[in-house]
């Protein structure tokens, strides 16, 4: 072992598990809203709105 290897312990390890984490949690939260609107569109082609007939205000 060389003085230039570097060994993670507890507060340098807790560090890089912190960002890592920040950085999975954000991919994970803006690939999930991506995948909702990419589903919320197909559906909305699928499935139109029923257009109904207004009664009695004219």
């Amino acid at each position: 072992m060389t003085p230039n290897d570097k060994v993670l312990v507890w507060p340098g390890l807790v560090y890089v598990e912190l960002i890592s984490l920040i950085i999975a949690s954000s991919f994970l939260l803006v690939w999930s809203i991506g995948l909702a609107r990419q589903l919320k569109n197909r559906l909305i082609l699928l499935n139109p709105p029923i257009l109904q007939k207004r009664h009695g205000i004219f």
